[in-house]
């Protein structure tokens, strides 16, 4: 189906959203998916792009898949029904003089919570640039427990298309068992350029992960033995009845 939304009003909209999607029940499989594309959509001037994702799978390998502008790019995405969503992107300046573009995403999986942004900025002329970007991931998954999140940002400047000045700046922090903090930076001035890197390793390391344990089982084995049960009499109040002795029977009450 389509979507169509204009606020505050069709005459003189702030807010102009257009949505194709498909959302689907297959009820062979046990799963529920949907699939939506934004187009020709917009804030005033700002256009707005992307698409989104989302599964829910009952079978016996349940899956449960959330995705608004696709995954962080060291995730490596379950195989789902629908292609990998195109990021989240606002170009709140395209001119030839300027660029100012957004792209986004937010992920959630049955073990992950992911998001991210990168900004790409432009300015200038033919004689004159200057260019500069900045991206942040972040990727957080539950069991076993796992964080990474990756920085980095860059500006230049260029004059009749010579490099004059430029900064890079790259850095991450992993871990834990170990922590592991890594970055690198490099400033370069016409001809000259320095650098510095660091990589710095902190906290326990534990290389080993325990085993997952079928609970299930364990549990039918307690409740099968007769000496995890007993009946036993009421606090207070009388039942008016005797209880026999069984000894050594064997017989659960």
């Amino acid at each position: 189906g389509l979507l169509r939304a204009a606020l505050p009003t069709a005459d003189e909209p702030v807010l102009v959203l257009q949505v194709s999607f498909i959302g689907v029940l297959e009820l062979d499989r046990r799963r529920v998916w949907f699939f939506a594309t934004l187009f020709e959509s917009r804030v005033l001037f700002i256009t707005l792009e992307g698409e989104m994702g989302l599964l829910m799978d009952f079978s016996d390998q349940p899956n449960f898949v959330l995705s608004v502008g696709g995954f962080h790019p060291r995730f490596a995405a379950p195989p789902v029904p629908f292609p990998t969503p195109a990021r989240l992107s606002l170009m709140l300046i395209n001119e030839s003089w300027a660029r100012v573009r957004v792209d986004a995403y937010f992920a959630v999986t049955s073990n992950t919570v992911q998001f991210g942004c990168l900004v790409d900025a432009f300015f200038g002329f033919d004689a004159f640039r200057i260019q500069g970007d900045f991206s942040f991931d972040a990727l957080l998954r539950f069991s076993p427990f796992y964080l990474i999140v990756e920085i980095s940002a860059g500006f230049s400047v260029k004059v009749f298309g010579v490099g004059v000045f430029s900064v890079h700046l790259k850095g991450s922090l992993e871990g834990p068992t170990p922590w592991r903090i890594r970055g690198e930076a490099e400033i370069s001035i016409l001809f000259f350029s320095s650098s510095v890197d660091v990589d710095v390793t902190f906290g326990e390391r534990r290389a080993d992960a325990l085993p997952p344990i079928a609970v299930l089982p364990r549990i039918r084995t307690e409740f099968e033995k007769l000496e995890s049960w007993r009946a036993t009499l009421p606090p207070s109040g009388q039942l008016f009845v005797s209880l026999r002795d069984l000894g050594s029977a064997g017989v659960l009450v």
